[in-house]
């Protein structure tokens, strides 16, 4: 079905997470005590796009989401989120600037502007 020799049903399709962190961003970097940037976290979810011959977009991610609704940050996020999938929807959101960043947030949204 979406893999293998036949396998073409998610080909070209995109495939975008959105994920919430713990801890906050500078956490998620080599010299971070999580060791690793955020991304590295997904590499299997990334594999299994690249099997489906999907393009694996840059997730969306709340960083500190334990601290989020102390810091006045969660709905910032969440209206982020309904701001992306109303770009999707309308066909908005630039997959192709989002390809060239390792995480998105409320704040670097590459959405086009209405024409």
């Amino acid at each position: 079905f979406a893999y293998g020799s036949d396998g073409d049903r998610l080909a070209g399709k995109h495939m975008m997470l959105a994920v919430t962190a713990a801890g906050p961003e500078e956490a998620y970097a080599h010299e971070g005590y999580q060791n690793f940037p955020l991304r590295a976290f997904l590499t299997p979810l990334e594999q299994t796009a690249h099997l489906c011959r999907m393009h694996f977009s840059a997730p969306y991610v709340l960083y500190s989401s334990l601290k989020a609704p102390s810091e006045g940050t969660l709905e910032l996020h969440v209206d982020g989120y309904r701001k992306l999938i109303r770009a999707i929807r309308d066909n908005r959101y630039s997959f192709s600037d989002a390809e060239k960043m390792d995480v998105i947030g409320f704040d670097n949204l590459p959405i086009r502007e209405e024409a």
